[in-house]
């Protein structure tokens, strides 16, 4: 279970996540796949190494980072279930899976949007060859490991 401290700062990232969503120019969503938990956890291992770095500038300097991959215009979610797992992401991100896992040679076919069998089949690939358990599942791991290894790809 999750302590107060925990809950008040996840509660906290969340309504600045929605402040920079409603505020921040050409901006639908700060985050393409990025949940609560990641942040959390990236939040939290920050703060281990570097205890006197305050919350906001470690959390200002992410989105620093991932501005660029930032979803700009309204784009619908699709919801994905595999086995017991279900997720649902935006058909813009699903685009991009499928571009990042092509440059990766690991996908061949089209730039659909849509989370296909063989959208499956080459995360599968991907997941194997970075030694995660292979799924085919988008889990926040994967698509940090897929999404955030290069930077610029996504572009």
């Amino acid at each position: 279970m999750r302590g107060d401290v925990y809950l008040m700062t996840a509660a906290w990232v969340d309504g600045y996540i929605t402040g920079i969503n409603q505020y921040a120019p050409q901006t639908y969503d700060v985050l393409s796949f990025e949940g609560t938990e990641l942040l959390m956890s990236i939040l939290n291992e920050h703060c281990k190494t570097h205890p006197g770095d305050p919350v906001f500038g470690v959390l200002a300097g992410l989105f620093r980072k991932v501005w660029a991959d930032r979803i700009t215009d309204k784009s619908d979610k699709t919801t994905i279930v595999l086995a017991d797992k279900q997720a649902r992401h935006y058909l813009e991100l699903i685009e991009r899976i499928q571009k990042r896992l092509q440059a990766k040679r690991f996908y061949t076919g089209a730039i659909s949007g849509k989370y296909s069998p063989q959208t499956i089949k080459a995360m599968k690939r991907y997941q194997k060859s970075i030694g995660l358990e292979e799924t085919g599942f988008p889990d926040q791991l994967t698509l940090w490991r897929l999404l955030r290894s290069d930077p610029g790809v996504n572009r």
